[in-house]
């Protein structure tokens, strides 16, 4: 099999990416308080959760935890399918 470089710059941006991206999400859960999927919204107030504590924030930055979990979720499986490609691709 014949490796395809585009191929590989593609896997090698999208390894970047993930990881950039879970790091990005691990500094800001840190520095707001924790994240909005482990959180909670009740009575129109919304909290952050990280080990126990929970962190009153607004609306805007609860939505905003919780989109940036829901894409760690999409772009990690993503970058480590990428690297398994990779991996395939040079064993030949």
């Amino acid at each position: 099999m014949v490796r395809n470089e585009t191929l590989d710059r593609i896997c090698t941006a999208a390894i970047i990416f993930g990881f950039l991206n879970f790091m990005a999400f691990w500094l800001i859960a840190v520095t707001i308080g924790g994240d909005a999927i482990n959180g909670q919204m009740t009575d129109g107030r919304f909290y952050l959760y990280n080990h126990g504590v929970l962190t009153e924030v607004s609306e805007p930055v609860f939505r905003y935890s919780y989109a940036h979990a829901i894409s760690v979720w999409v772009t990690l499986p993503v970058s480590v399918l990428a690297g398994l490609i990779q991996r395939w691709g040079r064993r030949v």
